[in-house]
């Protein structure tokens, strides 16, 4: 497969077989022969790789003057609070710390999309490969009734078996019957659970 290109999951390999992570800004300074130029911006979030996501803290990098002005306009009025900040930096700034998290969180995260991979599988429904990132992509299809709709098949799950889903169309995929599973939301207990409802689906 490529090697992966989106920045908010650089760090969030879970397959250790799988290419690294290349960012879309050496594709874009390899096709401008330097600079990332004023169409590509690059950005990223703490909230995916290091599980932060109530902290509110990313960046944006551009060289779109354009761009930058907007961006700062919005860091004046939402700024990342100083407390956050100094927290940040202590954390990123351990080097060791962060490559002993990130190592671990993958390990943890490739142990869960393998088993909620099989478990759909077990149950007819292949998912797409995937070495980066948090969720699944389920191709549903086949659970598509007659005449059903995506939106139809989505309510179908909650109610019988209780598992929601997001509907692939919301999230810009072109087919009926794709839906992106998140299973890295839950506590270990949580995710059995998932498992088990996974099942009677």
């Amino acid at each position: 497969p490529p090697p992966p290109l989106d920045e908010i999951y650089a760090g969030s390999l879970h397959s250790p077989s799988s290419p690294p992570f290349h960012s879309v800004s050496s594709v874009a300074r390899e096709l401008n022969g330097g600079p990332l130029g004023p169409l590509t911006h690059l950005v990223y979030s703490l909230s995916k790789d290091f599980s932060l996501s109530g902290l509110r803290a990313g960046c944006v990098y551009s060289e779109n003057e354009e761009v930058n002005a907007c961006v700062q306009t919005v860091n004046d009025l939402c700024q990342v609070p100083s407390h956050t900040q100094q927290l940040l930096a202590a954390l990123l700034g351990d080097e060791a710390w962060v490559r002993e998290f990130l190592e671990e969180n993958g390990r943890r995260v490739g142990s869960r999309y393998g088993r909620v991979a099989a478990a759909f599988a077990a149950r007819g429904f292949p998912t797409l490969p995937s070495s980066h990132g948090l969720y699944s992509w389920v191709d549903l299809r086949s659970a598509l009734r007659p005449g059903e709709s995506e939106g139809d098949l989505h309510g179908r799950l909650v109610r019988d078996s209780g598992v929601a889903m997001t509907p692939g169309r919301s999230q810009g995929m072109p087919v009926d019957g794709f839906f992106r599973c998140v299973f890295t939301a839950v506590d270990d207990e949580g995710f059995e659970e998932v498992l088990r409802r996974i099942e009677m689906m």
